[in-house]
């Protein structure tokens, strides 16, 4: 079989959303088992999340148009230990195919069996787990839910129904787009929009500082 790739970093939005095989699911269900074996030999606090949440709250199985598998990680406890979580992801048959090392938008990409995996940090602001398109209140990962998916449990955000509203508003009408203005809630994404530019621009005084004092 021609394993094709779930998601390329170039595709267009048609493509993006294409329907994925069953035999493509089954395939990004093996990589997804692999990541949560490679984030528990790693030692974090993770979290399913994302579209890969939802479908398995609505759907009880991946959305079949979702173009990635997403987990949430917090970012005080994956920055200094990069190298260790590329290297057990690499030990472990994934490709890294991007990682964004700022702050306010870390994140890890990897691929494996044709599928996309993306690793997102979520850092600590203001009663917030903020990313640079999304804020949610932090206390949905203060404590971990669990969820199932195709046979396996997974730790999410909690409760993930609450979280789900947050972040998506009618989260039970399926919404076949790859714009996050039509599937992030208002609260969720213009909320951050606000915050965005501030944010960024302590982040880059603090970095500025740092070179100045070493």
């Amino acid at each position: 079989m021609e394993n094709k790739s779930v998601n390329k970093l170039n595709d267009e939005p048609d493509d993006k959303i294409r329907i994925r095989t069953e035999e493509e699911l089954h395939l990004q269900n093996e990589g997804l088992l692999l990541i949560r074996k490679v984030l528990e030999e790693f030692g974090c606090s993770w979290f399913l999340s994302g579209g890969t949440l939802l479908g398995a709250i609505r759907d009880g199985d991946f959305i079949k148009w979702d173009w990635d598998v997403e987990v949430s990680l917090l970012t005080e406890e994956i920055l200094d230990r990069e190298g260790r979580l590329l290297t057990l992801l690499q030990k472990n048959g994934f490709e890294i195919i991007k990682v964004d090392r700022s702050y306010e938008n870390y994140k890890v990409v990897a691929e494996q069996f044709g599928a996309v995996y993306e690793l997102l940090a979520r850092r600590n602001l203001k009663g917030t787990r903020a990313r640079i398109y999304t804020v949610v209140p932090a206390k949905y990962f203060e404590s971990m839910g669990e969820v199932e998916l195709r046979g396996v449990s997974y730790p999410c955000p909690n409760p993930p129904e609450e979280y789900l509203e947050y972040l998506y508003g009618d989260w039970k009408t399926p919404k076949r787009t790859a714009d996050k203005e039509e599937y992030f809630s208002s609260q969720a994404f213009n909320a951050n929009t606000e915050i965005r530019d501030q944010s960024s621009f302590i982040v880059r005084v603090m970095r500025r500082i740092k070179r100045l004092i070493t």
